[in-house]
């Protein structure tokens, strides 16, 4: 109990204030807008929420259960970022790329942080999600965690360490797609 009082302690008044009115009115998707705006504060998001939720309902003994279930897993896909999800999902990035009909290059940017995350479109989190049997506001915040590790050096020729492009420039200047992938994006 003192951890969840000292991971809450960590959110932002507003944002308790925020998470408090969404769940009053039962907005689930201001929750996970939450959790991809603060990814560093993913633990205490679950803790106020689900804090939030017994509250308002006490939990019986069938229910605890649940809620501490439902805990487990709030916490794992806070934490879950693009590697850790494509280790679950038991694919590697070649696989995903050919069932996105996406170049490995451009996917390789995206883990690496080289590609603008608002111009990423959303075709991309939709795909990604159905390779890897997530829901899109999961994948998003995955790709969203991705980006808030350090940037990796550029190693292929005639990259800059740290260059970050959009997407749109990332598909056409892509070595690994044909022009009818490209015209897709």
């Amino acid at each position: 109990m003192r951890q969840n009082a000292k991971l809450m302690a960590e959110l932002p008044r507003q944002l308790q204030m925020r998470l408090a009115m969404a769940m009053d009115i039962g907005d689930q998707a201001a929750v996970r807008q939450a959790m991809l705006e603060y990814p560093n504060l993913g633990d205490a998001i679950a803790s106020f929420v689900l804090s939030l939720q017994i509250l308002e309902d006490p939990p019986t003994e069938d229910t605890a259960l649940d809620i501490a279930v439902e805990r487990g897993i709030a916490r794992g896909l806070a934490r879950m970022d693009l590697t850790r999800a494509f280790k679950t999902a038991g694919v590697t990035k070649p696989q995903v790329a050919r069932h996105m009909r996406l170049g490995v290059d451009v996917l390789n940017q995206i883990f690496e942080g080289r590609i603008t995350l608002a111009s990423i479109p959303e075709l991309f989190f939709t795909r990604l999600a159905n390779a890897l049997q997530l829901a899109v506001e999961d994948v998003q915040q995955a790709v969203a965690r991705s980006f808030d590790a350090p940037q990796k050096p550029a190693f292929r020729r005639g990259d800059t360490p740290g260059h970050i492009q959009d997407f749109a420039d990332a598909i056409r200047h892509s070595a690994n797609m044909t022009d009818a992938e490209r015209a897709e994006w």
